[in-house]
């Protein structure tokens, strides 16, 4: 009888973890659906324009313990674009603050999503903070814009100083043991130092100091030539911490081609550092091949410089259009809409016409 009594004890003992197991799962399914349709939500009242709301929705869904970590950051994130978007800088500040300081070593923001403002503050605010040193194996480096030495259609070729700079780091960052530098945050470094971030306007050796204070291995410094329907482009890589010339080469070849000539010089750029990147990796990065795409993206590029946020918007369009394969370009462009609305004014009652692409 004991046994038996014991038996149906334990029997009982068991279906009650079961049921128990099952409810906890139930409730954080629960809190993930629940968590899940906040964000929805939050990010709804963004794309409609609301800046202001959704900037209180944001904030609370970061401080709110009980949100995942991912939702956290996220939240943060948007919290940053929507201040920007009210011109509210300080508060931009803070949610960037708090976005670097949720999950040590620190976050990167990509500033092919963000706004060019909160760009600078990201820049800024991680700066001031103790960035983690890098793998002893990893090399990092830092792409000047390239200048152009066009000797037909010189103003033609002039926003490819822009892209092709661009597109190299986009091709070289396929490699496992490179880290690039941003190109935006290379143009933040140009006007912390009150330098014209026009291509050639920097000497090498300010160069050299500016990869230094970047904690860049290397600058690379490229050339663009055009002879009728040739083209040469050339690279120069120098060692920051020597002035040590790396690689001095070039490529040529039909201008149609550039995507091909590109690859081909990140690849002796790859390799004069030492790194194992391979043909297959560098073209695999290469986002378009359409040299149309190609100049309206550069295009856009140069007009961001210049703070004509409309304009660089419609041309970032233009460079989709001509090729709908070309996501970046597309991505560029939605990322301007917070800066867009507060250029129209629309965004002075926290609300503006709409945050999304059409």
């Amino acid at each position: 009888m004991e046994d038996m009594l014991n038996g149906t004890w334990n029997a009982r003992v068991r279906t009650l973890r079961r049921y128990a197991l099952w409810m906890s799962a139930l409730m954080l399914l629960t809190v993930a659906v629940a968590q899940a349709q906040t964000m929805d939500e939050a990010i709804a009242v963004y794309n409609n324009g609301e800046y202001a709301k959704a900037s209180e929705l944001f904030t609370a869904l970061a401080k709110d313990e009980v949100q995942t970590l991912d939702t956290r950051k996220e939240a943060l994130m948007y919290a940053g674009r929507a201040a920007i978007a009210q011109s509210e800088m300080d508060k931009a500040r803070q949610a960037v603050t708090d976005l670097l300081e949720l999950q040590p070593p620190l976050i990167e923001l990509d500033p092919d999503v963000e706004a060019p403002p909160l760009m600078d503050i990201y820049y800024e605010v991680r700066g001031s903070m103790e960035v983690p040193k890098a793998d002893p194996g990893m090399h990092t480096l830092a792409v000047m814009d390239f200048r152009n030495y066009a000797f037909e259609d010189h103003d033609q070729w002039d926003p490819m100083q822009w892209g092709f700079s661009s597109m190299m780091i986009e091709q070289l960052s396929g490699a496992t043991d490179l880290k690039l530098v941003d190109r935006e945050n290379l143009q933040y470094v140009l006007k912390e130092l009150d330098l014209q971030s026009v291509p050639g306007r920097v000497d090498q050796d300010t160069a050299v100091r500016m990869g230094k204070l970047m904690g860049a291995h290397a600058m690379v410094f490229g050339g663009i030539y055009i002879m009728g329907k040739d083209m040469r482009l050339s690279a120069r890589v120098v060692k920051v911490e020597t002035g040590e010339i790396l690689l001095g080469e070039s490529v040529e070849g039909k201008y149609k081609d550039f995507a091909e000539l590109m690859e081909e010089l990140s690849l002796k750029v790859a390799r004069s550092v030492n790194s194992s990147l391979t043909q297959t990796e560098v073209g695999d990065r290469t986002e378009t091949r359409s040299l149309d795409a190609m100049r309206s993206y550069s295009e856009g590029l140069d007009l961001l410089e210049d703070g004509a946020y409309q304009e660089a918007y419609n041309k970032f369009m233009e460079a989709y259009d001509y090729d709908p394969s070309y996501t970046r370009a597309k991505v560029k462009a939605q990322s301007l809409m917070p800066v867009m609305a507060v250029s129209d004014g629309s965004s002075q009652d926290g609300k503006s016409s709409g945050g999304s692409l059409p």
